[in-house]
């Protein structure tokens, strides 16, 4: 009798817990967007398909002279462009990428794109590669 109740009483508590922890991991898993893929070697930029992009045709020649097959493969997907303004709208969407010089990249990544400190912008640091970065 008394020592049902308790068991009643403890077994109906710890079915609450159950239930608010699991419909609270549940409520957490809808609500977190998962982050897309990211791109984090050359070899997994080229697997990609996205278009490479540059001002100018510098980055083009310089990506066909390069040893790395990768890299040389990536050239084939270059495009150039006259003016910088022309490619971002491209890499907002997700359609290219844009090579281009460390600095200028990390100051319109910070300037022109960021929103309450947050830049819309991911700039990837290419290993062997120098200060080149990839910017998507």
């Amino acid at each position: 009798m008394q020592s049902t109740r308790v068991f009643v009483a403890t077994l109906w508590i710890y079915t609450i817990i159950l239930t608010i922890v699991y419909s609270t991991n549940l409520t957490a898993f809808l609500l977190v967007t998962k982050l897309p893929a990211t791109i984090e070697t050359i070899k997994d930029l080229y697997a990609s398909g996205l278009e490479v992009s540059g001002v100018g045709k510098f980055y083009g020649d310089a990506l066909g002279s390069a040893s790395d097959p990768y890299l040389k493969s990536l050239q084939k997907k270059f495009r150039a462009y006259g003016d910088a303004a022309e490619i971002f709208p491209r890499v907002l969407s997700g359609s290219a990428v844009m090579i281009q010089n460390s600095p200028f990249l990390e100051f319109v990544a910070a300037t022109r794109f960021a929103t309450r400190g947050q830049s819309r912008m991911r700039l990837m640091k290419v290993r062997g590669c120098g200060n080149a970065r990839l910017n998507g």
